[in-house]
């Protein structure tokens, strides 16, 4: 089980955060933080292969202001960041990159697409 692949879903709904750790439970390692310092401490002491990221965190930094200071100061720069949101977002890959993302999953979202795309995120690598 140590081998598999290990994801920080960065999301303030506990909710939310129970989910998806169901739903990858036995093909990813979910670690979660709710709120901005508790991610940068996590990505500072751990190695993930991934990251899901809330966009709309109820804190003066949000989402993709975060992942976009991740990238500017390669902090998380060869692997991917992945906005996890229920907001409409644009699949053009430089407006993304633009943001400091690699791509986006729209919640919300059903077992078997959240596990595809992960999946294809962690293969482009």
């Amino acid at each position: 089980m140590d081998n598999l692949p290990k994801i920080l879903l960065v999301e303030d709904l506990q909710d939310t955060i129970k989910i998806i750790k169901k739903m990858c439970e036995g093909t990813y390692i979910i670690d979660s933080a709710g709120f901005i310092e508790e991610a940068l401490e996590k990505i500072s002491n751990n190695v993930y292969d991934l990251i899901l990221m809330d966009i709309n965190l109820k804190q003066p930094m949000d989402g993709i202001m975060l992942a976009k200071t991740l990238k500017e100061q390669k902090i998380f720069v060869d692997k991917p960041i992945i906005a996890f949101t229920a907001y409409f977002m644009t699949d053009d890959p430089e407006s993304l990159k633009d943001a400091g993302l690699d791509g986006f999953i729209q919640k919300p979202v059903l077992k078997k697409e959240l596990l595809k795309r992960i999946s294809e995120y962690l293969n482009n690598i």
